[in-house]
């Protein structure tokens, strides 16, 4: 007598699933990597905006209130932040003597200032510019280049006086999409974006 043993259903996909479920991760897996390449380019816009805002409004408040405002970067940590110089009372009563507001090249061989080695910045009291800004993951401040020279590394500072002088200033940031170079004018501290790396270089000659 033969024995008839039914069939039963194997487990596992079909090839219908199998497609369906590729799909299904595969859009997934796109959604995720746009939606953090968007939420990183948004950072990243945002640390620029600041950085083409934060100069002329530090020169200005400087001049308005009659105090020296810097902002320091700190290459080796990516971040910046900006703050009061804590002593620069010396310096602004020594070019008060001239009256009227000097030239950057007086400021720089009167009495040229290194955050770097003391002076330091204190909180803008009732201020949130005060607060750290760490870069975003994957981008970095490399190279900055002052009157005093061209950075890598370490800190940098950048002074505003309230007699109407900015540092002048190049700040090179290698974004996850790309490179930009700002120019800070260190008569009116405006700041002008270039596309791509950029090399400027202060000089007196010409100025």
């Amino acid at each position: 007598m033969v024995e008839h043993t039914p069939l039963t259903p194997q487990s596992g996909f079909t090839l219908i699933e199998l497609i369906i479920s590729i799909t299904i991760i595969a859009s997934i897996s796109t959604f995720v990597v746009f939606r953090f390449g968007v939420v990183d380019s948004y950072h990243e816009e945002k640390i620029i905006s600041k950085l083409q805002n934060l100069p002329p409004y530090l020169l200005q408040r400087s001049m308005t209130e009659g105090k020296s405002y810097g902002m320091q970067f700190d290459l080796t940590a990516n971040n910046f932040k900006v703050g009061v110089l804590a002593d620069f009372g010396n310096v602004n009563s020594q070019f008060s003597s001239y009256g009227g507001v000097l030239s950057q090249e007086l400021i720089e061989f009167t009495a040229p200032i290194d955050l770097a080695s003391g002076q330091g910045l204190i909180d803008i009291p009732d201020s949130s510019i005060s607060e750290l800004n760490f870069l975003p993951s994957g981008s970095r401040i490399y190279r900055i280049t002052t009157s005093y020279g061209t950075f890598e590394d370490g800190l940098v500072p950048i002074v505003f006086s309230p007699l109407g002088g900015a540092e002048f200033t190049v700040i090179n940031y290698q974004r996850n999409s790309g490179e930009v170079t700002l120019l800070i004018d260190p008569y009116s501290g405006v700041v002008t974006r270039y596309e791509g790396f950029e090399k400027f270089s202060w000089n007196l000659a010409s100025n």
